[in-house]
């Protein structure tokens, strides 16, 4: 289990885990049996250590697109 899914299911009051952790609790859905939502409380970096990636062949470069 994933530190942000032991927090989910009540087998821990927190955890530390990286931020993406986060992020996918939100797709987890709101349907009957869903595993409830987490929220980041603080970060331990000043700096992320996460990056958003897409293909190149995209044409992103940068967020605003």
């Amino acid at each position: 289990a994933t530190p942000a899914s032991r927090v989910a299911d009540g087998s821990c009051t927190f955890a530390v885990t990286p931020s993406e952790s986060v992020i996918s609790a939100h797709t987890w859905g709101d349907a009957p049996g869903a595993k409830p939502k987490v929220v980041a409380v603080a970060t331990l970096l000043q700096d992320s250590t996460s990056a958003i990636v897409t293909l190149a062949s995209s044409g992103i470069t940068r967020p605003a697109q």
